[in-house]
């Protein structure tokens, strides 16, 4: 038995000589889509595009924005055009807007809808960069950090091939890092420095889909979705390793079998004459290697030994999110979320369990404001706030060194939709989607009892640009 420990914990220290990457996704810290980056992310009430697979699949039932567009060029098309009861105040100054903010709050009317059922294509690219300030040691890591992510987004309206009188959309939403990267998995010892929410911690793809249906007429929508992710078993093989309590470097051969695996979203919307209510539910997702078995054999009488690890890394907290937006008028909307991250829930993979400290998290509760003001038909305005508290508690074993911080950002979006004229060759709209955020990291210091050159005490900091651009097609 003593031979065996001597022999298997340089080799297990070898195998998790990397970084451990568990935090929110781009679309946690950034935003899903710059429409809704620009509203705060404080959408879950009423979002209505392909974004919709993360913050709500149920508004993939609500009449698509590409739907909205169509309606006015058909208003404006028509030899006697007069806005409908729907269309009231549309295009009012912003003095009579104010006026109608309290009026008539329960009172019904259909939405506007056009006899169009455009398919949504979307193109988004995102520039993000972090400007982490940390005196902790080896923090090469977080030189030259960009956080750059692009997006393809697409919905189907399925009233193209079955008429339902009903909204019914399917849609799909993948974002992608910027550096090309499929996936970056690590499994990590916890006393090496990380920083938790920035740089390669959101080096992964996230693929959403969801299918969304209008229960009732104007006022219920339900939807279901889901998160891929990987998940998969693996092999490492070791062999001619020395006997020594000193590191070494083994000839080795890695096998991974990965596979993809999806958790379920689920969302419902209520809208009641200016009142919206949205709630959504997305199951936690990580990537599951298990098992990853390491066999290793020495040239000392052919002996062989046999570890059986597993890696959990990539992890994305059970979300519950609860939404309320008020269409003051036609033009101003209104919009509050507050999601309640379980990041409690998180599990160690079995080599963290056996080999290091443990650690634990906090739920999180995130509130997200928004306002949306639209000038005319084609031309929209928005600004946001959102608040991200950290998981890591103010009191950490002194073993552990993740770095995270409470974020506070602040949001501005503008919406363009290039219109077709009676005489022009472009056939179906175009809209155009900008958002600027600013995120402040704020101050944090970690306090070590007995601090060491290894695990010292470090403050840290800073701030986050993120601006992001989308192009979405009506088909």
């Amino acid at each position: 038995m003593t031979f065996r420990n001597t022999f298997g914990l340089p080799v297990l220290g070898m195998l998790l000589l990397c970084s451990d990457a568990f935090a929110g996704n781009f679309a946690d810290v950034y935003g899903a889509h710059p429409y809704a980056t620009g509203m705060g992310n404080a959408v879950s009430s009423f979002i209505n595009d392909s974004s919709a697979t993360y913050y709500n699949p149920a508004g993939l039932g609500l009449p698509s924005r590409g739907n909205q567009l169509y309606h006015y060029m058909e208003s404006r098309n028509a030899e006697s055009p007069e806005p409908d009861a729907g269309d009231s105040g549309r295009f009012s100054n912003i003095w009579s807007d104010t006026q109608q903010i309290f009026a008539n709050s329960l009172t019904n009317s259909p939405k506007t809808r056009s006899q169009a059922n455009p398919h949504e294509l979307v193109l988004q690219y995102n520039y993000a960069k972090p400007a982490i300030k940390t005196n902790a040691p080896n923090n090469s890591d977080i030189e030259g950090i960009q956080d750059h992510y692009a997006g393809l987004g697409l919905t189907l309206d399925l009233n193209n091939i079955y008429d339902l009188d009903r909204g019914l959309r399917f849609g799909l939403n993948m974002i992608l890092p910027g550096s090309g990267n499929l996936a970056t998995v690590n499994d990590l010892n916890p006393t090496v420095h990380r920083y938790l929410q920035r740089g390669v911690s959101n080096d992964r793809p996230l693929i959403f889909g969801g299918l969304g249906v209008e229960l009732w007429k104007d006022h219920l929508y339900f939807g279901v979705g889901f998160t891929a992710l990987i998940k998969g078993q693996g092999a490492i093989l070791l062999k001619d390793v020395p006997i020594s309590p000193d590191p070494v470097t083994p000839n080795q051969q890695v096998i991974l079998e990965l596979k993809p695996q999806a958790n379920e979203t689920l969302g419902l919307m209520f809208h009641w004459g200016k009142f919206r209510l949205g709630a959504s539910f997305r199951r936690e997702t990580f990537l599951f290697v298990d098992p990853l078995t390491a066999r290793a054999q020495t040239t000392l009488l052919g002996i062989q030994f046999d570890f059986d690890l597993a890696v959990l890394d990539l992890y994305h907290p059970r979300t519950f999110t609860y939404a309320f937006a008020y269409q003051a008028s036609e033009n101003l909307l209104i919009s509050v979320d507050v999601s309640r991250e379980l990041w409690s829930k998180y599990g160690l993979s079995r080599t963290k369990e056996r080999f290091f400290t443990p650690y634990y998290l906090e739920d999180i509760s995130v509130p997200k404001l928004g306002v949306e003001y639209r000038w005319n038909e084609s031309w929209s305005f928005r600004l946001g706030y959102m608040r991200r508290p950290s998981p890591l508690p103010v009191d950490l074993p002194e073993e552990v060194n993740w770095m995270d911080s409470s974020t506070v950002s602040y949001m501005a979006g503008v919406s363009y939709a290039f219109l077709p004229a009676l005489d022009s060759n472009l056939k179906s709209p175009i809209l155009i989607d900008l958002s600027l955020q600013t995120q402040s990291i704020k101050p944090r210091t970690e306090l070590k009892a007995n601090p060491t050159t290894q695990n010292p005490i470090y403050d840290y900091g800073g701030s986050a640009f993120h601006a992001g651009l989308s192009i979405t097609l009506y088909l």
